[in-house]
C-alpha cells in the first residue's frame, strides 16, 4: 500500500475572534511553510476568508487593520508561490462582525454555515472564493478554489450546503472524521470510511457513483480508541505507553503539555463555544475514567510518535494501490512546530516507496483521474 500523506491546517484565529494574528497564524505559517520546503512536504491551508473579509471591511476605521489584511494577503501568496495550496474555510459567526473596545463581537447565532439560508449561504460562498482567487491568482494564473472544510464541521442540514458548494464550483470536501457527533451540527458516525475517499451528492456520509455525484469526500483520518482522560491528565506517560504502546517519549510529552498551558492563557475555556454535548457531572466523570471514541490523525494532538505509529499501521495493510490519509492541524494551537518536525523527520526515514506527500488539491486531481476502491 503507497500512502500519500496530506497535511492540512485550519488557519484562523480562535472562535470567538480573539487572538492576536501575527502571533498564532502569520508566524507560524511562515515556520510551517519553510519546515516543508526543507522535507520536500506540501501543505494545504484552508484559510478563514469571512476572518479577513471583516478585518478589510474594517480598515479604514481601525487603520492597524490594514497591516494585518495585507500580510494575510502576502502570506496566501507566499505558501502558494513556494508550492503549497490554499482552500476555502468559512466561520459564518464573522458575517456581520463587529469591532468594539478592541474586540471582535461575532454573531454567534451564525455559528453553522450549513444553518444559514441558501441565499445567504451561496452568497457567502461566492464572495470568499471569489476574494481567494483573486490573490491566489496573483501569484499564478492556474490557482483554482475547489476545496472546503466547514467551520467546525458544520454539515447539518447537508443537503442545502452541498448544493451551495456544487453551484459555487467546490469540487471536493474535507469536513467528515468518522465517527464523530455534535448535536446537530455533525453527525459523522455513519460516514463511509475513516480514511479512503468517496463521492456523494446530497449525504456527507453515503458514497454514490462518480456519475451520480456533486463532490469528493477526503476524510480527515480517524481511528477508535479506548482511552482514559484522567490518566492522561496525571500521567501521559502511562496514558500512552498503556492505550497507544507508546514508550520513552518524555520530550513529546513535555511539548504537549506546553502547549496546552499556552493555549489556555491565549484562549481560556470558558471562551470555547464548541462542546460535544451536555453532560451532568458524573457523566463527566464517568467518560473521563475510560472512554472509547475517534480520535483525528492531528500532529496538533498527537505525539509525534503516536502519529507516526498510526501512519506505520496503514503503510503496512495489504494492496497495490494508492490510499490519501488526511492529517489535520491549526496554527492557532501551537506554540511551535517542533512536534511537526519531529513526525516529518520520523516519516523520513520510512522507505520511499511507502509513503509520499501531496496538497489535497493534487490528491484530487490524482483521485479524481482514477477510480476509488469501494
Amino acid at each position: 500500500m503507497k500512502l500519500i500523506l496530506v497535511f492540512t491546517n485550519d488557519w484562523e484565529l480562535y472562535g470567538d475572534g480573539s487572538g492576536d494574528f501575527f502571533e498564532i497564524q502569520a508566524e507560524p505559517m511562515k515556520h510551517i511553510i519553510d519546515l516543508f520546503d526543507k522535507y520536500n512536504a506540501k501543505m494545504t491551508f484552508f484559510a478563514e476568508i469571512a476572518q479577513q473579509l471583516s478585518f478589510r471591511h474594517n480598515s479604514k476605521a481601525y487603520p492597524k487593520f490594514a497591516a494585518i489584511c495585507e500580510t494575510w494577503e502576502n502570506m496566501v501568496k507566499h505558501a502558494i508561490e513556494r508550492g503549497h495550496d490554499i482552500q476555502l474555510h468559512l466561520h459564518p459567526q464573522w458575517i456581520d462582525a463587529k469591532y468594539i473596545d478592541n474586540k471582535w463581537l461575532l454573531n454567534m447565532d451564525k455559528w453553522s454555515i450549513a444553518k444559514l439560508n441558501r441565499t445567504e449561504c451561496s452568497s457567502f460562498i461566492m464572495e470568499s472564493k471569489e476574494y481567494l482567487e483573486n490573490i491566489g491568482q496573483q501569484s499564478t494564473s492556474e490557482y483554482r478554489v475547489i476545496g472546503f472544510r466547514s467551520g467546525s464541521y458544520c454539515t447539518l442540514p447537508s443537503q442545502p450546503l452541498i448544493d451551495c458548494l456544487y453551484s459555487n464550483g467546490i469540487c471536493y470536501d474535507t469536513s467528515v472524521t468518522k465517527g464523530w457527533y455534535h448535536n446537530n451540527l455533525y453527525d459523522f458516525r455513519n460516514a463511509h470510511s475513516n480514511v479512503k475517499p468517496w463521492y456523494f451528492s446530497d449525504n456527507y456520509n453515503r458514497s454514490v457513483p462518480k456519475e451520480h455525484s456533486k463532490l469528493m469526500e477526503f476524510p480527515i483520518y480517524s481511528v477508535k480508541k479506548s482511552h482514559s482522560l484522567l490518566l492522561k491528565k496525571f500521567s501521559p506517560k502511562l496514558y500512552y505507553q498503556f492505550f497507544f504502546g507508546i514508550k520513552n517519549i518524555k520530550k513529546e510529552i513535555a511539548w504537549q503539555v506546553e502547549k496546552e498551558k499556552i493555549k489556555d492563557i491565549r484562549y481560556p475555556k470558558k471562551n470555547r463555544k464548541l462542546r460535544k454535548g451536555i453532560l451532568t457531572k458524573l457523566q463527566l466523570f464517568k467518560k473521563a475514567i475510560l472512554k472509547s471514541d475517534y480520535i483525528q490523525l492531528s500532529y496538533d494532538d498527537l505525539p509525534a510518535s503516536v502519529f507516526v505509529k498510526e501512519i506505520s499501521k496503514l503503510a503496512k495493510l495489504k494492496g497495490e494501490s494508492y490510499l490519501p490519509v488526511v492529517a489535520i492541524g491549526h496554527t492557532k494551537d501551537i506554540h511551535n512546530t517542533d512536534n511537526l518536525e519531529n513526525i516529518l523527520k520520523q516519516l523520513n526515514h520510512f522507505p520511499e516507496n511507502q509513503v509520499s506527500y501531496m496538497s489535497l488539491t493534487e490528491a484530487y486531481n490524482f483521485f479524481s483521474e482514477g477510480s476509488i476502491d469501494k
